[in-house]
């Protein structure tokens, strides 16, 4: 059932962010430098078994992800502080 509900989420998101990324808008090498940053200690902290921090930095990692496929679209307002 969880498989099934990712598969889901997966399928209804893939036109959007094909589109956002596919928007005409430059890249953002800042935001490519984070997010590889943020990965690698995403990657750490799963190592070391840190589990809240593993969370943590997920979440950051999403919230910064979302950020940008919004101003991509054009749509900052939506992205929040």
């Amino acid at each position: 059932m969880f498989e099934a509900t990712i598969v889901n989420l997966r399928r209804r998101s893939a036109p959007h962010l094909a589109a956002s990324l596919f928007a005409a808008a430059p890249d953002d090498p800042a935001f490519f430098q984070f997010t590889v940053h943020i990965q690698d200690e995403l990657v750490l902290a799963v190592r070391t078994r840190d589990a809240e921090r593993a969370r943590d930095l997920r979440r950051a990692d999403l919230q910064t992800f979302q950020r940008y496929l919004y101003r991509r679209f054009g749509w900052s307002e939506l992205s929040g502080p």
